[in-house]
C-alpha cells in the first residue's frame, strides 16, 4: 500500500469518527490482540437478507466497528458492547454493490479487518405455464389465472440481495406486455385480493417463485392463434431488478397446437 492510499483512506473513511482512530488497510500494519499477539478479531462476514453480518471471535475485545463502502466512503460506524460476538448493518435497498471493508478497533488499536464482495446475481432457473401445472399455482388462483399466467423460479447465485421489480413478456405470446405497462406484473401472494407486488426480495443463494400477473398466455389474446397444424414461435421473458445493471432475459421456444374446448395446447422449452 502506498502512503497516498493510506492518507486517502484516513481522510474519507475515518475523518468524521470521534477521536479519529486511524485504521490501516490490509498489509499496512499488523493487528494486535489484548495480549499483544497477532490476531484478527473479525471471524467472518456474511449477508443475511438485507443485512451485512459481522461475526467476532469470542475471545476478542472490540470497541468499535467501521464499515467502508465500495466507493471508499464510510458506510457505518458502531460501538460494540463487551461480550457481543455479532453485529449487523442494514444494507438498505437499493445499496451500492461491490467490496465492503470492515475494520475493528479497541483502545485506538486496529484489532481486525476483513472484506466481502456484496453483489447479487439473480437468474431464471425455471419457467412453467400455469395451465400445464395448475397444482403449482398459488392458493386460490382462479381458472382464468391458471390458464393465463406463468410460474417463474429465480435463484440469486450472487453474494448480495436484490429486489425483483418487474416481469415482462415479448414475442410470440398471446398477450405481450404493453410498452406502457406501469405495474410490476408480479402477483402479490401476500394480499388476500392479490394485485401487483411492488418488489420481491431475493437473498444470496435463495430461490423464490414468482407468478405473473399480466396474462401473457390469456386464451383471449390476439397475438397468437392456433388451429390445424402446429404453430411454432419464440418469446422472451425479461426480469427487472433494483441492483443488477442489466435486465435478466430468458429465451424460449414455444409450440401452439389445436386443443380441446377451442383453446390451444401449449408447450415450451428453453431456446
Amino acid at each position: 500500500m502506498t502512503e497516498r492510499d493510506t492518507d486517502t483512506y484516513r481522510r474519507i473513511a475515518l475523518g468524521t469518527i470521534a477521536g479519529s482512530v486511524l485504521l490501516p488497510l490490509t498489509g499496512c500494519a499488523e493487528l494486535v490482540d489484548g495480549g499483544g499477539g497477532r490476531s484478527n478479531a473479525i471471524r467472518n462476514l456474511s449477508v443475511s437478507e438485507l443485512q451485512l453480518v459481522v461475526d467476532l471471535r469470542e475471545d476478542a475485545t472490540v470497541g468499535e466497528l467501521t464499515v467502508v463502502s465500495p466507493s471508499g466512503e464510510e458506510f457505518a460506524t458502531r460501538s460494540v458492547s463487551p461480550g457481543v460476538t455479532r453485529e449487523t448493518f442494514d444494507l438498505g435497498m437499493p445499496y451500492e454493490p461491490g467490496e465492503y471493508e470492515v475494520y475493528a478497533t479497541t483502545d485506538g488499536e486496529a484489532v481486525g479487518e476483513s472484506a466481502l464482495e456484496i453483489r447479487p446475481n439473480p437468474r431464471i432457473t425455471d419457467l412453467k405455464l400455469g395451465r400445464n401445472h395448475p397444482d403449482e399455482m398459488y392458493e386460490g388462483a382462479s381458472d382464468q389465472a391458471i390458464r393465463s399466467e406463468v410460474i417463474v423460479s429465480v435463484e440469486n447465485k450472487g453474494t448480495g440481495p436484490d429486489a425483483i421489480t418487474a416481469l415482462r413478456f415479448s414475442g410470440d405470446v398471446p398477450q405481450p406486455t404493453p410498452e406502457d405497462f406501469e405495474e410490476s406484473g408480479i402477483y402479490d401472494t401476500s394480499e388476500e385480493l392479490g394485485g401487483h407486488q411492488e418488489q420481491v426480495y431475493v437473498s444470496p443463494e435463495e430461490r423464490t417463485t414468482l407468478f405473473s400477473n399480466s396474462r401473457p398466455f390469456s386464451p383471449t389474446g390476439s397475438n397468437v392463434s392456433c388451429g390445424g397444424e402446429a404453430v411454432e414461435g419464440e418469446f422472451t421473458m425479461t426480469i427487472l431488478s433494483t441492483i443488477r445493471d442489466s435486465p435478466i432475459r430468458g429465451g424460449y421456444n414455444i409450440t401452439y397446437s389445436e386443443g380441446s374446448q377451442s383453446e390451444c395446447d401449449i408447450s415450451l422449452s428453453s431456446s
